[in-house]
Order: structure tokens, then sequence, then C-alpha cells
């Protein structure tokens, strides 16, 4: 199965952890914080969190301890931190009902960034119910401050219509001005908007010059989006070398997208010697992250034994939690499985409510295979030819 191309704007959020601080203007819509919030990008960190945090590292009791009386003392940066280490539990019990009461203090003296992590609390339903028209509010205060990260994070609620009418424009507004900053997310965002003819004209030499821009500052999405360039020849020639190399740096910074991309890469032997081993080694690395395409993936390789033993168990076991996940490809898999009875009992009703779910959304093999359910007809041992799955932009 071809890996999914993922941009700055997900369907799915996925919580994928990384600790350690983060210096410079990555960041995906995130709250200020120090890990990775999930495959999309970084948080910062303010530079006041930042020597507050080299302290802690020599003294965490006096570090911690200075922090808090900071924060009492009225302190709005300390109120913001605090707020940051009770929303992620680092030095203190997890508490996000706690935090979104220091994030509200510091925000009560005009904090830019504790309005923007107030508004991805809205946004997110992070300690306060989820309302993208709080979270809008919050944004556009911060944007008011010039906060790059919070125009990024509205450009995000414009462009998915969240809170408010989708409007392209008005998100390739924010953007730009936030990529005026040298916000490594927006930079990426444009990327994508040119490549996708979102609210710009479809413009692949435009994307690539702004995931160059990300990805010079690190920003694993831009690397991950030039791999696929590079494999696709889209604005630049194709180089089956150069992908893999900017695959492989975003699978360094763990990026599951980036590690499925690599799996598809040793399973087609494009830019690498073929070998389903090791395809399923990167494929098993970003199932581990919850990465459903990698999930359908592994699927595929225990149903036909590529790379590991032919297990029908452990396939219907990966199809499942990808399909769980909303994969159409999966889903697919599932109907087909539960009709031919591969793994599963025969089950025609299931594979008809597996199949619907898939041709929903567009699976051209589902509509296929809900033909031959239908006429009553055997479906094919091997119905999709996986490798040739449509990457999603």
């Amino acid at each position: 199965m071809e890996r999914e191309k993922i941009n700055s704007r997900p369907s799915i959020l996925l919580l994928m952890a990384v600790a350690f601080l983060v210096t410079g203007s990555v960041g995906a819509r995130f709250r200020l914080i120090s890990r990775l919030r999930d495959w999309q990008g970084l948080g910062q960190t303010p530079q006041f969190t930042e020597s507050i945090f080299a302290q802690r590292a020599a003294a965490p009791v006096q570090g911690i301890d200075k922090l808090r009386r900071d924060a009492e003392a009225g302190d709005a940066a300390a109120q913001n931190a605090l707020g940051d280490l009770y929303d992620e539990g680092r030095e203190v019990q997890q508490d996000r009902i706690q935090a979104i009461e220091w994030y509200g203090k510091s925000a009560a003296q005009n904090f830019a960034f504790a309005e923007n992590n107030l508004g991805y609390a809205y946004e997110h339903g992070l300690g306060v119910p989820q309302d993208y028209t709080q979270a809008i509010q919050w944004y556009r205060k911060a944007v008011a401050q010039d906060l790059p990260i919070a125009e990024n994070n509205l450009g995000h609620l414009y462009e998915n219509g969240l809170g408010v009418p989708r409007n392209y424009a008005q998100a390739i507004d924010m953007y730009r001005k936030a990529a005026a900053h040298k916000h490594a997310a927006a930079e990426n965002s444009l990327g994508s908007a040119y490549e996708n003819g979102l609210g710009v004209p479809r413009d692949f030499k435009e994307s690539i010059g702004w995931y160059l821009e990300a990805a010079a500052q690190n920003f694993a999405l831009a690397e991950n989006n030039l791999g696929y360039a590079y494999q696709h020849g889209r604005g630049v020639p194709q180089d089956y070398d150069l992908a893999i190399a900017w695959y492989r740096k975003a699978a360094a910074q763990n990026l599951a997208p980036a590690r499925n991309n690599l799996g598809y890469m040793y399973q087609s032997g494009q830019g690498v010697p073929a070998d389903a081993a090791q395809a399923v080694s990167w494929f098993r690395l970003a199932a581990a992250q919850s990465f459903a395409p990698a999930q359908a993936c592994l699927g595929h390789a225990y149903e036909h034994g590529e790379g590991v033993a032919q297990d029908y168990n452990q396939a219907i076991e990966w199809y499942r939690k990808a399909a769980d996940q909303g994969d159409a490809q999966a889903e697919n898999e599932l109907g087909a499985a539960y009709y031919s009875g591969h793994g599963v009992r025969k089950d025609p009703k299931q594979a008809v409510q597996w199949l619907r779910k898939a041709a929903a959304q567009g699976n051209t093999e589902a509509h296929r295979n809900l033909e031959i359910v239908q006429r009553n007809r055997k479906i094919p041992s091997n119905p999709v030819d996986q490798t040739k799955a449509t990457a999603t932009p």
C-alpha cells in the first residue's frame, strides 16, 4: 500500500510524545510545549520557559518552586509556563483544569502565548468543552499581537471551516503572516496550498520553495512532503534517492507518515533494493504510533506473507485497527475478509457493512467488491493492488 501524503492540516490528530526542548519557530497549530504533539510538527517554548527549564535540569525542585512563586506573584510568562506543566503533567500531576486556570491568569494580562494556548485548548477540548468559537476568539487576541503560531492556528481553522465558514483566502493570509516570521508550519501550509491549489493557483514549483523553507528549519512534515515530491516528480525531477533522503530525515524525527513512506519504498524497490522485511520493519514503527495507513500495510503483509509469516488472524487485527480509524483501504480489506472467511467467520452482512464504509469514502475497489457481493459472486483472492493505493493530498 502506498503511503499517505500528509500535510499540516490533518483530519486525524494522533498524540505522539517525544520529550525534548525545542527552540526556534516550529509548530503546527500547537500550544507552546516541548514535545511532539503528533506527527504534524513540534511545539514552541518561549524563551522564558527555556531558561527556567535549563535551571531545572540542574536543580529540578528549585526550578519548579521558583516558577510557581513567580506565577503566584503575577508574572504572566511564569503563569503560562506553569499552565504548560499542568497540561503536560511535567513536574506536577497532570491537571488540565489547573492548566486552564493558569493560562487564564496569564491571558488576563494580555500574554499572547497564553491566549494562543487557550485557543488551542478550546479547539481540542483540553480542560474545557470543545468550542471553536472560543478558540477563534482567543487566537484572534494573540494574532492581534502578531504571534506567528496563533496566525498559523487561525489559518488552520479558516482552511478547514472550524467555527467559521471555510475561507481559503483568509487561511492563506494568516499563513503568509506567520511565514513572514519564518514560522515553519505556516511555510509548510503554504507549500501544501500551492501543491493542491487551495486559495492560490496550483504551482508545484512554488510549493517546493515553501517546503524547502520549512525543511531548512528541520520541520518534519515539510521533509516528508519533499520526499513525496521527489518520489513523484511534482515540481522537481523525479529522484528516488532524494525521496529516500528526505523521508529518512523526517523519519529520524519519528514522523509516522515518513516511516510508512520508507516502508513503501522498500516494498516497491524505489530508490532501494526491494526488501519486504525492511518494509515491514518501517510499517511496524509507524503502526506503533497508531498511524492507520501503516496498520493497513501491516495487515496486507500478514495476509500475503510478505516480509512476515502469513497469518490471517494478525492481518485481521491490523486491518481492524486501521479501519477503526476510518482507513478506507482497511475497511475494504475487512469487507473482503468477511466475505471470503480469511481470518474471520464468513459473514456477508459484515462484509457489506465494511465495504459500504469504504465505498462511501470513494474507495474504487470497495465499489467493485460491493458489486461482486451484490451479484453473489466470489470476491477475488487479492481484490486490491495495495501498492497502487492513491495517496491522500
